[in-house]
């Protein structure tokens, strides 16, 4: 028994031996490969330590032998296209790879719109697709990874497809055009690489090194190295996500009514109407919430159609829906930009009345349904209208779901994990279409994207190979008159990448949609993209392969003369004289300007301007109408003639100071600060926010009900986010709040039975929910609301009769002070309240900090919420409670500054018909006379305020459009909806 055992234990180290010694390739070489022409083809794969490989291909062998590491690589030499060809590997055992190519190699990378597959062009380009049937013409997709460790070796799965009408349709669509229009040119095999992630921003593409250039993402990477964090911040996250949608649907009465809302039976006869989607809900009455919206349409079906098969298009919902015909259920879509094209079953329509249900849920902003899409069903050659009057009803309303983490966004992530793998195949060149992540931080874009295109090269070792890239396409509304545009500051940063070696751009402003951030037109994105391979990748001198591009301007009297290379056989404009033309003078205010054509130049003027000094072309989120092209039909690059210009994206022109903002205004009088949600410091407001304020309140994400919802469960990701990105820029941060009777979860005041707790109960809950916040930010938070409106609006007791009160009594708020100080002695510790400017309230709230001072709590200040009106305070009340409050010693903020446009109003009520929500003329002159009356005396008493925080970045987004009156537009802030400045802006700023 004894020797079987030793004979079994032999062959088992043999056999390990043997599989050990197995030669292995990567995923990339593989069947069907195409290698690359005219350069030497790196081969390479894993063996045991010192095996011997050898690689026969075209009649030739090739061996390697592998290192200590187990690897091994060899070259071919360069040959000429054709094929196809066998290879075969050999160590200990054999792989033999079939229908090999040598053409070209091209890697496809970047974020969605590289992504978007021909699947979802099929109804537009179905004849295409049903013609794509080219064995030449070969896709291999990279599968998502990310990886902050380490740079990673292979990619985990994946493999060549030949196109052909089923394959086709998991291509890439801009780089599936883009390798047929050089197929078509060339007779050349293309070898299609596609790397690339929906929603990535540059620096996720970049290596280590260099993020070196870019510390502040450099910190970001490297806090991801450690993976038990990322684990942990995936599972908290998860579990906050998962509970979020069990709420959803534990709470959506349309799923827990007796008859469910899709069930034909239901009567929902008591519903109201919308009379037109698509739109918002929000902007159709219902006021703005997330969670759970129904709505339900009777549609007449002809006898003639029921019973046939139909397709039925919703457009988009924004964010997730699940549709019911008649009680069965047609289909879902998780997120908001697929198109809904639900199929319906024979037999399914019946004639006359038929239930058509729509459960719509949006788990932040605002839901709804985009415009401008096909909303209708197709039967029998009938096509229905869907448009108008849908019943709707909420089902479960609920604040914005958890945020999570996007790690495939994060620097160095898809680099790492995406890139580092191709490194050794030989390439071609690069296709890139990216950028609209990298909107809100344009002007960093200048910088990012050509190191990226360096890093690239650099990291492939193949020279200066060609990097061809799309240049933004128009998005979103267009503007009647000239404005600031993130998008064009990205489109800018691209159009001057074209100073890096062998790069092109192809321009696809007059391509996009502006309701649909994934235009469908990827046939002359990929044309184009071509137009620009034939130029700098095959050096075909003949070719036009761009639209006219800026190169320079000259003055000329009142007018500025425009020259630019890429004019081919001449410049033209469609339908008339240029225009989307703005001109402005050394003020940098923009006007149209008039702009002709004039011996390959543009001649631009307006008669207002004696001294033009800059001209913008196509300068918007969505040049519409912009015009300018060769005569071969190629549209002009947006530009600014003034490319020292360089404020951040979506940034204002202000009206003095240069670049100067609120902050540096009133750097000799105190702090600017302005509360955020996570979610705004990935828009175009991260900007504005940045240029304009130098402190930080979290809006919501650290008030108790958010952070800690259930009991030992905390949901860190927003208020992290806020904290990081203020320490990533050098903003303070204000904490707000630790205890107030609004938006606290229950469970704080209920045991196991529901049943109220006791006092040593709750006092011991808010010590360890202060304990845990504080300690968390404790050195990153230099102040913190501690208690917030304790004291009550207008009876005769001091304290509102909260749960705290009734549990507690007063001894709640003092005990919270010296719960905070405990976790962080060295933050300011302030009690807050609001309407401490009217006489009534004001003595209540300093009668409580009379009585914490003298018992001794360490209160370090008192907040006041300046939540005014363009008709209230006046001057003489808001000095009193200046003078007052300071007084106590105590150091005074006004923390929560917004001036409405209607009468304060304490209760909340519905929209009436006489209630208007037009910003008027006089109403804004009216709110810049209330801004520059308070802002003055902000300044009067500079020695006693420490802080003013505005309550929201712009008009774009308030809390006051839905308080006290749901679906009433409010426009309380110094920054309208396009984050421009407004005329109070000026009255706080020119003093």
């Amino acid at each position: 028994m004894k020797r079987i055992a030793l004979s079994l234990i032999g062959c088992a180290c043999l056999l390990g031996s043997t599989l050990y010694a197995q030669v292995r390739l990567p995923r990339l070489v593989s069947d069907g490969m195409v290698l690359q022409q005219g350069k030497s083809m790196h081969i390479w794969g894993w063996a045991a330590p010192g095996e011997k490989v050898s690689v026969r291909f075209n009649e030739k062998t090739y061996a390697a032998v592998t290192a200590g590491d187990t690897k091994w690589s060899l070259s071919l030499p360069a040959m000429q296209a054709g094929g196809p060809y066998e290879m075969t590997i050999t160590a200990s055992n054999t792989i033999t790879l079939h229908d090999v190519l040598v053409g070209e190699v091209w890697v496809c990378s970047g974020q969605s719109n590289m992504d978007l597959p021909m699947e979802r062009l099929k109804d537009k380009y179905a004849g295409i697709i049903a013609r794509a049937a080219n064995a030449n013409i070969r896709h291999f997709t990279v599968p998502l990874r990310y990886n902050f460790q380490a740079p990673q070796e292979d990619i985990t799965s994946g493999s060549w497809e030949k196109a052909d009408p089923v394959s086709v349709l998991h291509f890439s669509a801009t780089a599936y055009f883009f390798g047929l229009n050089l197929y078509e040119k060339y007779h050349t095999p293309i070898g299609l690489i596609r790397s690339s992630v929906g929603g990535s921003p540059a620096e996720a593409w970049l290596s280590g090194d260099a993020l070196q250039a870019f510390p502040h993402y450099l910190a970001v990477a490297n806090k991801w190295k450690d993976s038990d964090y990322i684990s942990k911040v995936k599972n908290d996250e998860n579990a906050a996500v998962i509970n979020w949608y069990n709420r959803v649907w534990q709470e959506d009465k349309g799923m827990h009514d007796s008859k469910k809302w899709y069930d034909t039976a239901y009567d929902a006869s008591a519903w109201p109407v919308m009379q037109e989607l698509p739109g918002y809900w929000e902007d159709k009455g219902l006021p703005r919430t997330n969670g759970v919206v129904w709505f339900r349409k009777e549609i007449d079906i002809p006898a003639a159609v029921a019973g046939q098969p139909a397709l039925l298009l919703l457009g988009n919902a924004i964010d997730r829906d699940s549709v019911y015909l008649n009680g069965a259920f047609l289909g879902t879509t998780g997120y908001q930009y697929p198109p809904r094209k639900y199929p319906v079953a024979n037999g399914l329509l019946k004639p006359g009345k038929n239930i058509l249900v729509v459960r719509v849920i949006n788990s932040a902003g605002k839901g709804g349904f985009y415009k401008d899409k096909p909303y209708a069903l197709q039967a029998g050659g009938q096509t229905i209208d869907l448009t108008t009057s849908w019943q709707y009803q909420p089902g479960m309303s609920s604040g914005p779901a958890p945020g999570t983490t996007t790690f495939q966004y994060q620097p160095q992530g898809l680099f790492n994990g995406m890139i580092t793998p191709l490194l050794p195949y030989a390439i071609k060149g690069v296709i890139w279409y990216q950028g609209e992540s990298n909107t809100s931080r344009a002007t960093e874009y200048r910088q990012l994207f050509p190191a990226m295109i360096r890093n690239w090269r650099q990291q492939w070792r193949q020279g200066d190979f060609p990097f061809l890239y799309v240049q933004l396409a128009n998005f979103m509304q267009a503007r009647q008159q000239p404005s600031e545009s993130q998008w064009a500051e990205l489109r800018e940063a691209q159009r001057l990448t074209l100073s890096e070696p062998a790069t092109g751009m192809a321009v696809a402003c007059d391509i996009g949609e502006w309701n649909d951030i994934h235009p469908l037109n990827k046939a002359d994105v990929g044309r184009r993209l071509a137009l620009a391979a034939q130029k700098i990748a095959y050096g075909d001198k003949k070719v036009v392969y761009s639209g006219p591009v800026f190169q320079s301007m000259k003055a000329s009297g009142n007018k500025i003369i425009l020259s630019f290379t890429n004019t081919g056989s001449g410049l033209v404009a469609k339908g008339g004289d240029v225009k989307y033309v703005a001109i402005a003078g050394d003020d940098k205010k923009f006007v149209w300007a008039q702009a002709v054509i004039k011996n390959n130049t543009v001649a631009v003027w307006n008669d207002n301007i004696a001294h033009p000094v800059t001209v913008r072309y196509a300068w918007a989120d969505n040049p519409e109408g912009a015009n300018l092209y060769n005569r071969e039909g190629l549209p002009a690059s947006p530009f600014s003639t003034d490319t020292s210009r360089s404020p951040a994206a979506g940034t204002a022109i202000l009206p003095r100071g240069g670049n100067s903002g609120l902050k540096d205004f009133y750097k000799n009088y105190f702090p600017i600060g302005v509360a955020v949600s996570a979610r705004s410091l990935k828009t175009d407001e991260a900007a504005l926010i940045l240029q304009q304020f130098n402190s930080l309140t979290a809006e919501n994400a650290m008030k108790m009900g958010p952070i800690h919802p259930r009991e030992n469960q905390y949901y860190w990701h927003d208020a992290d986010s806020i904290v990081a990105f203020a320490q990533a820029h050098g903003l303070r941060v204000r904490g707000h709040n630790l205890c107030w009777h609004q938006q606290t979860p229950a469970w704080l005041f209920k045991d196991s039975l529901g049943n109220r707790v006791s006092k040593d109960v709750l006092l011991r809950r808010l010590q360890d929910h202060i304990t845990t916040v504080v300690s968390r930010y404790k050195g990153k938070i230099y102040a913190w609301d501690v208690v917030n409106e304790a004291v009550d609006d207008d009876s005769t007791q001091l304290l509102r009769n909260s749960l705290w009160y009734q549990i507690c009594g007063d001894d709640f708020i003092i005990k919270a002070f010296e719960y905070a100080h405990a976790a962080d002695p060295a933050a300011q510790l302030f009690y807050n309240d609001y309407n401490t400017e009217r006489p009534q309230k004001r003595e209540r709230v300093y009668t409580l900090l009379q009585r914490l001072i003298k018992a001794g709590a360490p209160i370090n200040g008192v907040g006041l919420q300046a939540h005014w009106s363009v008709y209230e305070p006046t001057a003489d009340e808001l000095a009193k409670a200046i003078t007052q409050f300071s007084s106590l010693g105590l150091k005074i903020q006004f923390t929560e500054l917004d001036i409405s446009i209607h009468p304060w109003e304490k209760n909340r009520r519905d929209k009436r018909p006489g209630d208007t929500d037009v910003f008027t003329p006089a109403l804004e002159q009216q709110q810049l006379e209330q801004y520059k009356k308070v802002f003055a005396l902000f300044r009067q008493y500079k020695n006693v305020i420490t802080g003013v925080t505005f309550w929201n970045i712009s008009d774009r987004y308030t809390w006051l459009d839905t308080y006290p009156v749901p679906g009433r537009k409010n426009y309380p802030l110094l920054f309208d909806q396009q984050l421009q400045p407004k005329k109070a802006y000026q009255a706080v700023t020119q003093f």
